[in-house]
């Protein structure tokens, strides 16, 4: 009887018991995958955690510094939809789709380069 009660215990204390496991969320999620532009979702810590940190061409922000550390379905500012989709609440409220695009927490993010030579002479141009 103990030792069912440790293993329920375990499982809960887990996250199991809410059907993900610490890594879940783990990816690159964007509200479309053609973008340049993402939230990098990564466990952090041993707290059963996660960092949400933005990242475009120029890098990520730090863990913790652009959105709290969380545990997602724990967590009112996130509503999960399903393994690889969530809503991320914004300020004000407004809610933002966001789909896994990855697994991998850094992908290579780059925008599109313009197809055209820039003109030469245009107001303003120094030479």
């Amino acid at each position: 009887m103990m030792r069912a009660l440790m293993i329920l215990l375990m499982v809960f204390w887990s996250g199991s018991a809410l059907g993900a496991e610490l890594g879940a969320f783990t990816g690159f999620w964007k509200t479309q995958c053609k973008d340049a532009f993402g939230l990098q979702i990564k466990p952090f810590g041993n707290e059963g955690k996660y960092s949400v940190s933005f990242c475009g061409p120029g890098g990520c922000f730090e863990p913790g510094t652009y959105r709290p550390l969380t545990a997602i379905e724990k967590d009112p500012a996130y509503e999960v939809i399903s393994p690889d989709h969530i809503k991320v609440v914004g300020r004000g409220g407004s809610r933002t789709d966001y789909y896994k695009c990855t697994k991998d927490t850094e992908p290579t993010l780059r925008y599109k380069t313009p197809s055209h030579k820039p003109k030469e002479n245009y107001p303003g141009r120094k030479t």
